[in-house]
């Protein structure tokens, strides 16, 4: 067995594990990425292209296959939204600018841990904030609508994906009623992406977003009554 490969292999993994939030190009002696997960910001001596093709191989995909049906879908030839599963959908945005020709600017953020986007002012050249889950954030030289246009990209990718291939263990057994009854008045971007996959009614709402009271941004069983979260 190739041991480089086999590392290579399980760093990958022990990313998707912790919860992917952001992948960022990084120029320190090289090009290099810093990989944001749940857990903790990794810093990687690979480029945003490797890793994101490693990313994708994990989930069993072909990356330039994958960018070639999304394309189609968006009627676009750049800056795709690309959904690995249907925990991790990443929408590309500009994170820094080129110091030398040929220098990555382009980063990921998952779409599922976004809360909101925020314009900036007198910051330039940072156009948006993108804020995640747990309080990250992360500064984009892209425009807000350019942000939030991307996003809805991510929507309608991940629709195609959860259609072509169903959901995953997280989502297993999670009915339409639970889904409601945990969901209330949510005005997150996660709310847009239930309604996504249960194919549900947008004005059937009537309680506290439960991904946004417990900091958890997964679809579960709510804990039954008198048990902590």
């Amino acid at each position: 067995m190739n041991v480089y490969a086999a590392v290579k292999k399980c760093t990958i993994e022990q990313y998707m594990q912790e919860g992917l939030l952001a992948l960022l190009p990084v120029y320190d002696n090289g090009d290099r990425s810093a990989v944001i997960t749940r857990k903790k910001t990794h810093s990687d001596p690979r480029g945003v292209s490797w890793l994101l093709g490693r990313m994708a191989a994990f989930y069993k995909l072909d990356l330039a296959l994958l960018r070639r049906r999304c394309a189609e879908l968006l009627n676009r030839k750049h800056h795709i939204s690309l959904p690995l599963n249907e925990n991790l959908v990443l929408v590309p945005l500009k994170v820094r600018q080129a110091t030398e020709p040929g220098e990555t600017t382009m980063g990921y953020v998952n779409m599922l841990q976004v809360k909101r986007v925020l314009p900036l002012k007198d910051e330039p050249p940072y156009q948006a904030r993108v804020i995640l889950e747990g309080g990250l954030e992360l500064d984009t030289i892209n425009q807000p609508d350019t942000v939030e246009g991307r996003i809805r990209h991510g929507q309608i990718v991940l629709a195609d994906y959860v259609e072509k291939h169903g959901s995953g263990v997280r989502f297993k057994g999670l009915q339409r009623e639970d889904l409601l009854g945990i969901m209330p008045n949510c005005d997150c971007l996660l709310r847009e992406v239930a309604l996504i996959l249960y194919h549900l009614n947008p004005t059937e709402n009537n309680l506290v977003c439960y991904f946004r009271a417990t900091g958890r941004c997964e679809m579960q069983h709510p804990p039954p009554a008198g048990q902590p979260n």
